[in-house]
């Protein structure tokens, strides 16, 4: 409740009526004692004023400092989390670089291992058309497998579109390279429509 000076000094002067406010006798008024009481009782309510205003200091104070230690933590978390973010900020970067190259890699081993497997196909497209010019067959199981007919028809075909740009006559003469191709593929021609 809030204090309320009339209410205070109508309770004191009540509470020694009988015997501080009237005279030995009971009926002279004497104010002395009751002036005396006041002044004590002002004298409580200014060190209790004292006290009670120490009290809002020291917890005002010790407000200002958590508010000033706040502020300052505040401030070191805001710059620790600048410095976070940075560091994602350049880890991403850095992720988006990787990942990129990591894809550009991907694509160019793609490209190679295509490359590739084409190399290996035509060394050994190579092989039995240097097989066919040198024996006259091609003595590979793929073409003597009557199971595997159908690979060996893709293999011929595609040593037969190779063949086919090689020059007949002069210096350099595939004729005959020519003339057993021919007949391998007659052959397996042959083999496809009996099965």
């Amino acid at each position: 409740n809030p204090f309320n000076p009339e209410n205070f000094i109508e309770k004191l002067a009540r509470s020694n009526a009988d015997s501080v406010i009237l005279g030995q006798d009971g009926s002279n008024f004497d104010p002395k004692p009751l002036r005396e009481k006041l002044k004590l009782k002002l004298a409580e309510l200014e060190t209790n004023f004292q006290n009670k205003s120490n009290q809002v200091k020291r917890i005002e104070d010790q407000n200002v400092k958590k508010q000033t230690e706040f502020k300052r933590k505040a401030k070191d978390h805001d710059k620790f989390f600048a410095v976070a973010d940075s560091h994602y900020q350049k880890l991403d970067k850095v992720i988006n670089f990787v990942s990129t190259k990591v894809v550009h890699l991907g694509d160019q081993l793609k490209q190679l291992d295509g490359k590739r497997r084409r190399a290996c196909e035509a060394r050994e497209l190579i092989q039995y058309m240097n097989e066919a010019r040198d024996t006259g067959s091609i003595q590979s199981p793929i073409f003597t497998d009557g199971a595997r007919v159908h690979e060996a028809a893709r293999i011929i075909h595609k040593i037969s579109l190779a063949a086919h740009d090689l020059p007949t006559g002069g210096p350099k003469d595939f004729t005959k390279l020519h003339d057993t191709l021919k007949r391998i593929t007659e052959d397996i021609q042959g083999k496809l429509i009996t099965n």
